[in-house]
């Protein structure tokens, strides 16, 4: 069997327990997309899919830890999960990650407690299409005031930017380099 390709991004395919999962609808013109919450009472193949997309996120920026844990099994502690659907042959659905973000929990010493953003992955036919702009509204009202975790790329920059988020929290924090698990290899 030949190994994979190191630079493939194959969209992960899974299956949506109904009973469990409810998709959140992106709002207009995202009809043909949707996205699940991803929390530690989930089953294996939504977790192996968020794995796959977190997997992308630290091959494409060059982290040295994947900056999620499939086995995690704490309360707060979230990923969102991108997904679009397609029918199957038999009558079923089948559902394709085209991306994911995750969110924890964080305690800082000199700022008030939130959650954190550590991550955001697109597909790169996804990126700059209004995805994230379409979920933010969301992660506003399930998160509150989030902190955006260093560094980040220079599109997602521009995005924060663009939507006017305030960048106070992370010159505070900066010192104490209290951002993210994995350092960047670059």
């Amino acid at each position: 069997m030949r190994p994979p390709d190191f630079y493939s991004i194959e969209a992960p395919k899974f299956q949506l327990p109904q009973k469990m999962h409810t998709p959140i609808s992106l709002g207009e013109g995202f009809e043909d997309v949707e996205m699940v919450q991803d929390h530690f009472l989930s089953p294996k193949t939504l977790k192996k899919a968020t794995l796959k997309i977190a997997t992308y996120f630290r091959r494409e920026f060059g982290y040295d830890c994947i900056q999620y844990d499939i086995n995690y099994q704490y309360l707060r502690q979230f990923a969102y999960l991108y997904f679009k659907t397609y029918p199957a042959d038999n009558g079923r659905k089948i559902y394709y990650a085209i991306g994911a973000s995750y969110f924890h929990w964080q305690e800082w010493e000199n700022y008030p407690h939130c959650y954190q953003l550590e991550w955001v992955w697109f597909h790169p036919y996804w990126r700059r299409k209004g995805l994230l702009n379409a979920s933010w509204i969301f992660f506003m009202q399930k998160h509150g005031n989030f902190f955006v975790a260093n560094p980040r790329s220079k599109g997602m920059e521009l995005f924060l930017k663009k939507i006017g988020y305030s960048d106070e929290a992370s010159i505070r924090l900066k010192e104490k380099e209290k951002f993210s698990v994995c350092k960047s290899a670059s």
